[in-house]
């Protein structure tokens, strides 16, 4: 997976910079940055069938939103 650049700075979308004054919205932006402005927000994230609800703390700082929202299923096989 290519990293971006560090001289283009931080993934952050305009909608996110206009929904920073609610304390709830969605996104189906997974490759979004956390930034300090988030931290206390609550935040529904697609996984491509669903959005999980998901309360932004200090120790999701610098993450990016995909990396907390599972999209794989793990199947059991029964023998």
């Amino acid at each position: 997976m290519a990293k971006r650049s560090r001289w283009k700075g931080p993934l952050i979308s305009y909608p996110i910079y206009t929904l920073l004054k609610k304390n709830f919205f969605k996104t189906r932006n997974r490759a979004e940055l956390v930034i300090p402005a988030l931290l206390g927000k609550i935040v529904k994230i697609y996984t491509g069938r669903v959005y999980i609800k998901l309360k932004i703390t200090q120790e999701m700082l610098g993450f990016k939103l995909g990396s907390f929202s599972v999209t794989r299923v793990t199947r059991k096989i029964n023998k």
